[in-house]
């Protein structure tokens, strides 16, 4: 059963917050915000990140930690693929969508799945530095807010599907992260 909307502020916030980047959009954010969602779902990109991937995971430390963040990268994809039917909540339309989108919007996958990307690569046993750990970090986060301003900017999704979709991204793969660490850890008992 479909979860119930909550009104009020929540509602307000979000529909005053799609209201204003309806009202704001350029054509030059209208084409950074859908090259940003379109780069995020092609094929091709996620080819040569997984190859990247590999390279990373050889050189900086073995297969291990690239195998925690495949599988908690799998873990969070399937929740984000169970929890839109269930909640069912509408996406943004008419004048407030830049582009018309598929599904359900909450939570927002690309909020979800990149922060727990972001979070898996910076917990993950490789880093030679806590230098170059606090750059990729400084470097996730800005890419998260990229995206998530890019769904909210296109009218793709509310501002409490994004928020939502960090929360759950960045709250389950942690602790899935961190499971991970305390099974690989060499004095676990």
């Amino acid at each position: 059963m479909p979860t119930t909307y909550a009104v009020g502020v929540q509602a307000s916030v979000d529909e005053a917050v799609a209201q204003w980047c309806a009202d704001h959009r350029t054509d030059l954010l209208d084409h950074i915000a859908l090259g940003l969602a379109n780069v995020s779902e092609a094929l091709g990109v996620l080819a040569v990140l997984g190859v990247l991937w590999v390279c990373a995971a050889v050189w900086f430390g073995g297969w291990r930690p690239m195998l925690q963040v495949v599988l908690v990268l799998a873990a969070v994809s399937v929740l984000t693929g169970w929890l839109k039917p269930l909640i069912d909540r509408p996406r943004p339309s008419g004048d407030l969508a830049l582009t018309e989108v598929a599904g359900s919007a909450m939570p927002s996958s690309h909020a979800l799945i990149t922060s727990a990307i972001v979070v898996a690569v910076v917990m993950a046993d490789w880093w030679s530095s806590a230098r170059l750990r606090r750059i990729a970090l400084a470097v996730g986060v800005v890419g998260c807010l990229l995206v998530g301003a890019a769904m909210v900017y296109m009218g793709a999704h509310w501002l409490t599907d994004v928020l939502v979709g960090w929360l759950i991204g960045v709250g389950l793969t942690w602790p899935l992260m961190r499971l991970g660490e305390m099974a690989s850890s060499p004095d676990r008992s």
